[in-house]
């Protein structure tokens, strides 16, 4: 037996498809598109555009044209994109598997996929996927087996062959990655001819059509059809939907999106405006106004930006007047606000604040050579290397750091005198729920760990230990890493980069020997942060003088590292590294050009960089310490010091990926080695002072203000 559908398009002749055989039965089904179109409710002029297609069709069976009550499915359904298996990596921790992490989703599953576990020395893990839309968008760990070695392979079955699809819409509601609905629409038939309304929910199983399904550009109709004795078959090819199905979508056409540019000249006559339509509110649009409250702006210390968009646009740019409200005098006779560009939809402005006074943290304490800050328990704080001496560690005595507790030895110093130079470029991070820091002795070359006995960072001296007996630990930077305190630096006796990561999460058991992460060259300088769940290196290459880039192959920086990536050729003096809108970013001094630049990879794993930006310069900038990279309000800020004048220097973005840059603010005179961190919402820069040879701390102060503005069309 065999089926023929047979329709006539009004521009163009039918197509014939043979389909391949179902049971015992071969069938040719014969069928195009006689009409498709938006049907107008009530055959109005002007309605809401219903959610309906109309679809009118010829079927026969066995050369016969079918009479009777036949059964038909529709789905809208995508162009299909080739199936594809999807891939993971499992990752363990005390031989147990610890989750597995889909790193290729694949396409084209229609049923859930099995997974297979194998090697790594062990056994009893298991694991589930989860499938949307033809993908594995996650897998699930059952067990966690035991006995791991080493992470296992992770074998996900393929999707089936051929192509899979995504369903927009099916009937019933039921119909997924281009699968069969499960119910049918009853339509009749007459001599053949049959009419339905797709999307009419007056007929049983049949759903109303989504106008979002037509925010995709390809959009095809498929169509099933029963006679009711030899079952279901898919009629093929899917028809692809022109233009009459997006109609649905000009139901939704924004407000003020047809402007006098879309209007013929001459389309609009005097009879086609009815009397009195027109008023003075029409003619001359009303002035606008509005506030903006100073906790909305991205400040930087004393400068800050912000933009405003008008409710309704004006016709051409209004002039715009500026106020400044505060109950703080200090403010209101020192604060500047000004436009700095218009629109005829909205102004951007800018307003210069009085700088901060900045805090004495010791009077007992000589200048400090380098410094790292972090929030500890609410409060900030930060370790120190005293000249000549050892590591101190002080946290404020409240939240915002306006008073400062007495400064405690925190690394070798507790041992007793006989022991100088020890501090070296430390770095700060919370393990555990305490702080604690790595730094290097100058003494005997070795890199050191030093961890808190409380969260407070009062108490230390329980947890010293040595992380690399050396000669090694020169820039470390500490950074937690999948649970456990890692360190990067630089192997001072053969100059090459080194990752340790802790045996334990509180980093009381090290290895004692890390992973050589670049050995042919020779290295000064690095950062480490957390890209995309993996930690990454930035270092400067100081044999091929170019600022350079690795990221680990897994989470825990243990299975090999990626090679090089190169940013940029420099002579570099010094960087910071963060995350920037989900993308890594460096700032760094160039010294041989005596700049400080600002640089951001263009994907989330740094596998490529953007353009440089230049936000300072001075003529002796290789003297200066490396600077500060932090996010503040969305935007990277960017703290450093111009070593003519040794003023302490902050600028930020004025959008968040760090494209274009305000002009930095001078924050204080005679900083050495600031570091920048934000505190309780707000950027704060702790530094050596040259003024009063103390540590010293500025933070961004409160602001309690608002400006007023008002819009008036000229």
């Amino acid at each position: 037996m065999r089926y023929l559908s047979r329709l006539a398009l009004p521009v163009a002749p039918a197509c014939c498809t043979r389909f391949m055989p179902k049971s015992s039965f071969r069938r040719l089904f014969r069928w195009s598109l006689y009409a498709l179109a938006i049907q107008l409710a009530g055959g109005a002029a002007i309605a809401q555009v219903p959610g309906l297609l109309h679809y009118q069709g010829k079927v026969a069976v066995d050369g016969t044209n079918f009479t009777g009550s036949g059964s038909f499915k529709f789905s809208l359904v995508d162009g299909g994109t080739a199936s594809e298996q999807a891939t993971a990596l499992a990752f363990i921790d005390s031989g147990k598997i610890l989750a597995i992490v889909v790193n290729n989703p694949g396409s084209g599953y229609t049923t859930i996929p099995a997974i297979t576990l194998s090697g790594g020395g062990g056994a009893g893990g298991a694991a589930t996927a989860t499938v949307v839309n033809g993908e594995v968008i996650s897998v699930n760990v059952t067990s966690a087996g035991g006995g791991y070695s080493s992470p296992p392979n992770v074998s996900i079955d393929p999707p089936p062959p051929g192509v899979g699809f995504i369903t927009y819409w099916s009937n019933d509601g039921t119909g997924a990655a281009g699968a069969e609905p499960t119910t049918g629409v009853s339509v009749p038939v007459d001599k053949g001819l049959y009419a339905v309304l797709l999307g009419d929910t007056s007929l049983a199983n049949m759903t109303p059509i989504p106008p979002t399904a037509f925010d995709n550009p390809d959009v095809n109709l498929r169509v099933w059809f029963d006679d009711g004795s030899t079952g279901s078959q898919q009629l093929t090819p899917d028809q692809r939907i022109a233009a009459v199905g997006y109609a649905m979508i000009a139901d939704n056409v924004p407000d003020g999106a047809i402007t006098s540019a879309k209007l013929d000249s001459g389309a609009v006559q005097s009879y086609h405006i009815a009397p009195g339509s027109i008023t003075a509110t029409q003619l001359a649009r009303p002035p606008l106004s509005g506030s903006i409250d100073a906790s909305s702006i991205a400040l930087a210390f004393c400068v800050g930006s912000f933009d405003v968009s008008f409710s309704t646009p004006f016709g051409t740019a209004p002039n715009i007047t500026l106020g400044l409200e505060s109950a703080d005098q200090g403010i209101g006779e020192n604060t500047a606000v000004y436009v700095t560009g218009k629109s005829a939809s909205g102004f951007s402005g800018s307003v210069t604040l009085p700088p901060a006074s900045p805090v004495t943290v010791s009077d007992t304490s000589n200048t400090p050579r380098f410094n790292s800050m972090a929030t500890v328990n609410g409060r900030p704080a930060f370790c120190y290397y005293e000249f000549p001496g050892t590591a101190q560690f002080v946290r404020a005595a409240d939240a915002n750091g306006e008073a400062w507790l007495a400064p405690v030895p925190a690394g070798w110093g507790l041992a007793g005198p006989g022991v100088t130079d020890s501090g070296w470029y430390p770095s700060l991070d919370i393990v555990a729920g305490n702080p604690a820091f790595t730094f290097w002795d100058d003494g005997d070359q070795g890199l050191y760990y030093s961890r808190a006995a409380d969260a407070d960072g009062t108490s230390w001296g329980t947890q010293l230990q040595q992380v690399d007996a050396g000669p090694a630990g020169v820039s470390c930077s500490l950074k937690v890493v999948f649970g456990r305190p890692a360190v990067a630096y630089i192997d001072v006796g053969d100059g090459t980069l080194v990752y340790q990561r802790a045996t334990s999460a509180d980093g009381s058991t090290w290895p004692g020997t890390g992973t050589t992460i670049v050995s042919n060259d020779i290295i000064s300088r690095c950062s480490m942060e957390i890209v995309n769940f993996r930690p990454a290196i930035s270092y400067f290459n100081l044999t091929s003088l170019r600022l350079e880039y690795v990221r680990a192959n897994d989470v825990t920086g243990l299975t090999g590292w990626s090679s090089p990536v190169v940013i940029a050729p420099v002579t570099l003096m010094g960087m910071s590294m963060a995350i920037v809108n989900g993308n890594p970013a460096i700032a760094y001094i160039d010294g041989a050009l005596d700049e400080v630049r600002y640089v951001r990879a263009t994907d989330a794993n740094g596998t490529a960089w953007g353009p440089s930006v230049l936000l300072g310069s001075s003529s002796n900038m290789t003297s200066s310490p490396g600077p500060s990279l932090v996010v503040n309000n969305g935007r990277p800020m960017v703290s450093f010091v111009e070593s003519d004048g040794g003023e302490l220097l902050v600028t930020q973005a004025t959008d968040a990926n760090g494209t274009t840059w305000s002009a930095p603010c001078s924050i204080a005179e005679s900083a050495v080695a600031p570091n920048m961190a934000i505190i309780n919402g707000t950027p704060a820069v702790c530094f050596g002072s040259g003024v009063t040879t103390k540590p010293e701390y500025i933070r961004q102060p409160s602001t309690a203000f608002t400006i007023n503005w008002i819009a008036l069309e000229p």
